[in-house]
């Protein structure tokens, strides 16, 4: 790996650090370009408390069963599948960690805020970062509270906001 002054890393550790850098100043320091007068335009709406609602056990098991299988899992390494297959008794355990999680703000899971970085090859100068791509890999769990927000959300949008030519963003008509 070399360094944006064309030095070459002697050592993973220098690799490491060159990959930090690369990530932090050209994919994660990104700005948004968009007119911030917009947002005055948008149509109001009043708050749908019922979306903060805690999750029920029947959206706690769709999203488990939405999960794709075979796909590489977060910093625990417990793939989607080890949740299709718990138990019961398990599902109630992680479903009552997740209600922990959603109605108290005191009790926080690092493993739901970390993900865990992968970088992949692409084509090109392999010394170059701009020739590797980062993946992060979420928590599975994390993945399964995402859903839960997701389809919520998705649900809310629909009824309130989406035209018939407006549903990119949804599973069933979007992609």
């Amino acid at each position: 790996m070399k360094t944006p002054e064309g030095i070459t890393a002697k050592t993973p550790e220098e690799n490491a650090k060159i990959f930090a850098e690369h990530f932090e100043k050209n994919v994660f320091s990104r700005l948004s370009n968009y007119d911030k007068t917009i947002i005055d335009e948008l149509p109001r709406t009043p708050t749908n408390h019922n979306l903060g609602k805690p999750p029920t056990f029947e959206e706690f098991s769709r999203a488990i069963s939405s999960l794709n299988n075979g796909k590489s899992p977060g910093i625990s390494q417990i793939p989607a599948e080890a949740l299709k297959t718990m138990t019961d008794e398990n599902a109630n355990i992680i479903y009552e960690l997740v209600l922990q999680f959603w109605n108290n703000k005191d009790i926080d899971f690092l493993a739901f805020h970390q993900v865990l970085l992968k970088i992949l090859p692409k084509k090109g100068d392999l010394t170059d970062p701009n020739s590797w791509r980062g993946i992060a890999l979420q928590e599975v769990v994390s993945k399964v509270l995402s859903c839960i927000i997701s389809e919520r959300m998705q649900t809310f949008m629909i009824k309130n906001f989406a035209r018939d030519s407006q549903y990119g963003f949804t599973n069933k008509r979007g992609g």
